[in-house]
Formats: structure tokens, C-alpha cells, sequence
């Protein structure tokens, strides 16, 4: 096994979590805001992907942070003016998870994922970027989903009235943001364990 299928193995879903961590614990405290946020990093990381992946032999190894960084941020700047244009009701409801989502342009996620696309053909660039944005979509709609209900006794804004009783404050806060995080990337990482037995091997 080469180094980068070695290196990339070992790059589960719990450290694919971990790499959008501060955007994701800002927009998770309710589901529908961590869809809101799995989908455009998703879309930033699939077409930032995709421009890096026929970029790659125009663009200098020396420079290529500073190219995604470029891309990344463009494709975010788009995506938030075609939601504030087609969305506006949505746009200007939820005025602090738009500030957010700015954010998504200098995830680390992005970058990796860019990163990766610098080195893979054109068709493993887009299955890859659409499992790592899947993977974080999912992982962080539990997230929010689990802080929604233990917070505020609803989930996607039903109410859920035999939690009314239970709730727990703490999971509306960023520490609880932080508990709940943790908890969904171990159990992401005994789904599928970060483990490379050619690596063990010293391969």
C-alpha cells in the first residue's frame, strides 16, 4: 500500500469531524441549522475539489494553500449570495448562521480535501469529496439533532413533550456543543476504526 492510500485509510469519519469542529459547534444547536451547514461544506468542498483537481498542473505545489484558499473562498461568497437571492426569507431569519457559514471558507476540511484532489484523478477527486462531505453532513445533523433535543425538547422544531422534563441547558452551550461532539466522533471512529494494519507493518 502507497503512503497517500495508507494516509488516507487511516483518515476516518471522527478526525473528518474534528477538522470542521468550530464551525460545526456554532451551527449545530438546532438540526436544521447543521443541515443548513453539512450541505454548504459539502458544495464548498466538492466544487473547491473538483477546480483544484483541473488546476493541478497549472498551479505550483509552493502555492496551492493559497490557491484553495482563493477557490474556497469564492465558492463560499457564491453559495451565500444564491441563498440570500433565491432564500431570502430563509437568509434573513437566520442572520447569525449565515455569518457562520463564512467560516467554511477557511476550513481545514476544505483544505484537505483540496489538498488530496491535487494528487488524484478527476474521478476519484468527486467520490471522495462527496463521501468526506456525506460523512461530515451526517455526523454533524446527529450533533445537532442530539444537542436539539436535550436542550430544547424538539427536534427539526416539532416539540417533543415527553422531554420537557429532561432537558439540559448545558447542551444549547458550547462545552455541551463540545460533549456531544466528542461522543458522535467516537462512536464514528468504532463504526469505522482509524486502523491501518500495513502501517502497523512498517509498510
Amino acid at each position: 500500500m502507497s503512503k497517500n492510500e495508507c494516509r488516507q485509510v487511516k483518515t476516518g469519519p471522527a478526525l473528518l469531524l474534528l477538522l470542521g469542529a468550530c464551525p460545526a459547534l456554532a451551527l449545530s444547536t438546532t438540526a436544521l441549522s447543521a443541515v443548513t451547514a453539512g450541505a454548504f461544506l459539502l458544495a464548498v468542498t466538492l466544487l473547491t475539489s473538483v477546480t483544484m483537481a483541473l488546476l493541478k498542473g497549472l498551479v505550483a505545489k509552493e502555492i496551492k494553500l493559497a490557491a484553495s484558499v482563493l477557490v474556497a473562498t469564492g465558492y463560499t461568497v457564491l453559495l451565500r449570495l444564491a441563498v440570500g437571492a433565491w432564500l431570502p426569507d430563509f437568509y434573513y431569519a437566520h442572520g447569525d448562521m449565515v455569518l457562520y457559514l463564512n467560516a467554511i471558507a477557511v476550513s481545514p476540511f476544505v483544505y484537505r480535501q483540496a489538498e488530496h484532489a491535487t494528487e488524484n484523478g478527476f474521478g476519484k477527486t468527486v467520490a471522495e469529496s462527496l463521501l468526506a462531505g456525506v460523512c461530515f453532513l451526517v455526523s454533524i445533523v446527529v450533533v445537532g439533532a442530539v444537542r436539539e433535543i436535550l436542550g430544547a425538547a424538539t427536534v427539526f422544531g416539532k416539540e417533543l413533550t415527553f422531554m420537557k422534563d429532561y432537558t439540559i441547558a448545558l447542551a444549547q452551550k458550547p462545552f455541551g456543543g463540545f460533549v456531544v461532539l466528542a461522543l458522535v466522533a467516537a462512536v464514528a471512529n468504532i463504526i469505522r476504526p482509524n486502523k491501518c494494519m500495513d502501517c502497523k507493518k512498517g509498510a
